[in-house]
């Protein structure tokens, strides 16, 4: 065997290497997508779907933040706006999840899921004991979503960029200039 024979072999084993060292990480990647994306749907389902709602009592710790948001911000914020605008949090993940789990042409899909989802936990919370179905949180929840998809798409372009740079200054080119 020459030593070009040998060269050659050599440079032809470094893509495979590579490749699979890839597909490790993004199979690693893949499992911790799937834990976290089970972990969060266990959550929204015990908080949406547990016998009673949790803040059946309404705390006076609720009304005391709620009083304090008023009076900072000046504004009549009440019960249901705190209730709508954590329905619209607690889904904010939700849509980062899926659209992490889809293409970003699937955007749609992404927003319909969450729909979807909410649809379900309000229609289970009609057979549940003292539980109610709300439209409002419908609507919350579909806003969540569409703000988490937003969210993803709005990083994704500034990540890329981060990369970009610096794997062109790791391979000695100078960085791009933004």
């Amino acid at each position: 065997m020459t030593s070009t024979a040998v060269a050659g072999s050599a440079h032809d084993a470094a893509p495979a290497f590579g490749a699979d060292r890839h597909r490790r990480r993004r199979r690693r990647s893949r499992s911790r997508l799937l834990v976290a994306s089970l972990l969060y749907v266990a959550v929204v389902l015990v908080v949406t779907l547990g016998p009673q709602p949790l803040d059946s009592g309404r705390s006076a710790g609720l009304a005391t933040a709620i009083e304090l948001l008023s009076a900072a911000t000046h504004l009549d914020v009440g019960y249901s706006d705190v209730e709508f605008l954590a329905n619209v949090a607690m889904f904010v993940p939700f849509g980062v999840l899926v659209a992490l789990w889809l293409a970003r042409r699937h955007c749609l899909i992404a927003l319909a899921s969450g729909f979807v989802m909410s649809a379900g936990v309000e229609i289970a919370q009609i057979f549940i004991p003292g539980r109610v179905a709300d439209t409002r949180d419908l609507v919350a929840n579909t806003i969540g979503t569409m703000l988490g998809i937003a969210l993803l798409a709005a990083s994704l372009p500034a990540a890329a960029r981060t990369s970009a740079s610096s794997a062109s200054t790791r391979a000695g080119a100078p960085a791009p200039v933004s």
